[in-house]
């Protein structure tokens, strides 16, 4: 059975599409994704980053997703965080992936105690971000134009080189 998504919202990424179309154009991206990543481990973390951003807009791309009146996953937002996510070097880990309730994507790492940094990837590109390193906290706001930006490399380095 064919069900038409719902997109409330201009510009939805999954505007106009079947769940069935949806379904199809995700587990395309899984093939190619995995073909070209030829199955490393490496590959592996970075195939786990973009396919847990595909579910979480995908579990977002309604209007009121989270029973809260959130907005639905904002389609720069995801391209953005798309682009953000192949830019990461091939050894960071994947990232947990949620949509904030304005419709923007959060990127998390959690490295134990008092050890994360989020990144929150808007429609424009700003990378709103924050991390906690023991006692230190640092937070602030980059743009991202292709290039991941050297505060953003530097705190995941931070928070991953303590995780180990």
């Amino acid at each position: 059975m064919t069900v038409q998504a719902v997109a409330l919202q201009p510009g939805s990424i999954f505007t106009g599409h079947t769940d069935r179309e949806v379904s199809n154009t995700a587990g395309r991206i899984k093939k190619e994704v995995t073909s070209f990543l030829d199955m490393t481990d490496v590959g592996h973390r970075r195939m786990e980053g973009l396919l847990a951003l595909w579910e979480a807009a995908y579990e977002a791309s309604e209007q009121n997703w989270d029973g809260y009146h959130a907005a639905p996953v904002n389609a720069g937002s995801f391209s953005n965080a798309e682009k953000l996510l192949m830019a990461l070097p091939l050894v960071v880990p994947a990232p947990e992936v949620s949509v904030h309730p304005n419709g923007s994507i959060v990127l998390e790492w959690h490295m134990g105690r008092r050890m994360a940094f989020t990144v929150s990837v808007g429609y424009d590109g700003a990378l709103v971000y924050a991390g906690i390193f023991g006692s230190n906290t640092i937070h602030g706001t980059e743009y991202f134009a292709d290039e991941l930006p050297e505060t953003i490399a530097r705190n995941l380095g931070r928070v991953l080189s303590t995780g180990r």
